[in-house]
């Protein structure tokens, strides 16, 4: 091992550091490159409610409830033998309410929203497996994800691989996905605008991250996805968007870990290009920082974006 290799082991401030980055996909293979020590299992329960449409919003004139979701997490990850893991997940969600259908200008000439009625009631259940194969440079996982709900199926299946430097400070990351999905609206009150449908997803990502020293990480990545198929809003009148979509994604995020406030200052970037077929596109440009504390976050986020066929470049 070199002069210029970070035991990690030991450093507290790094550890703390990778913590609050491990949602990057490029920093997670610097924390550890190896299977877990044992099995580790998660659950978490969650409930996200939206504001109520007011009457004075709705061509009605009645109030019009919005989603109410109930969702449920699990996850289970072992090793098996001395190089591979394997995992489980599992996420069920529940939900309820309306979606707005259309707008148009009312007798008071104030826009007014009608509400679809719409997958009133939708369940979905998710489940995936993965696993992970470690070796001394670094790890290959591979995995299958099928989600189930009332309107929608989707098959997906993903692949990625980790690759760190000689001296342990640099990792480089390749990921690619594919998915299959089959849409079934729902058939509320409004009438939608398919019956049946289909649409297919393409992506790949690649990535870099930086160990700078034992407080600071820095990382960089560019995706690119293609969507194919039935993009449209079933839900909404009216709607017809391009069968064929491109997005490119440059992201990046630095990471410092400040001894004085026991706390670590997050800030990333994000620039996404996409194309919406017959020469419509649009860029959106988001920025954002926080200081997680042990007690405490600070937050700031900002975004800018063009509109569709206006470029801010």
């Amino acid at each position: 091992m070199g002069s210029n290799t970070l035991d990690k082991a030991k450093s507290p401030a790094l550890a703390a550091l990778l913590s609050s980055a491990v949602l990057l996909p490029a920093y997670q293979s610097a924390e550890a490159d190896a299977p877990p020590e044992s099995t580790e299992i998660g659950f978490r329960y969650g409930k996200y409610q939206e504001d109520t449409v007011a009457g004075s919003d709705t061509l009605s004139g009645q109030k019009s409830e919005r989603y109410d979701i109930d969702v449920a997490q699990f996850s289970l990850i072992a090793p098996v033998g001395d190089s591979w893991s394997v995992g489980l997940t599992g996420q069920w969600e529940s939900m309820s309410g309306a979606s707005p259908w259309f707008s148009l200008y009312g007798a008071d000439g104030q826009q007014k929203v009608i509400m679809s009625g719409a997958s009133i009631e939708d369940r979905r259940a998710e489940y995936g497996v993965e696993a992970r194969y470690f070796h001394d440079e670094g790890n290959v996982g591979f995995n299958y994800v099928n989600s189930e709900e009332d309107d929608y199926h989707s098959d997906s299946v993903g692949a990625d691989a980790s690759l760190n430097s000689a001296d342990g400070l640099r990792t480089y990351t390749l990921a690619l996905s594919a998915s299959v999905d089959k849409i079934t609206p729902t058939q509320g009150v409004a009438p939608t605008n398919t019956l049946k449908a289909d649409k297919d997803i393409h992506s790949i990502w690649v990535g870099v991250s930086q160990i700078i020293n034992d407080r600071s990480i820095f990382n960089v990545g560019l995706g690119y996805t293609q969507r194919q198929g039935y993009l449209t809003d079933p839900y909404k009148y009216r709607d017809n968007r391009p069968d064929n979509r491109e997005e490119v994604v440059l992201s990046g995020g630095y990471r410092h870990f400040f001894d004085d406030q026991n706390g670590a200052l997050q800030a990333d970037y994000q620039v996404l290009y996409r194309q919406l077929g017959r020469g419509v596109a649009h860029v959106g440009i988001s920025l954002g920082a926080e200081l997680k504390q042990r007690h405490s976050n600070h937050s700031f986020y900002s975004r800018l974006q063009s509109k569709p066929g206006q470029l801010l470049f």
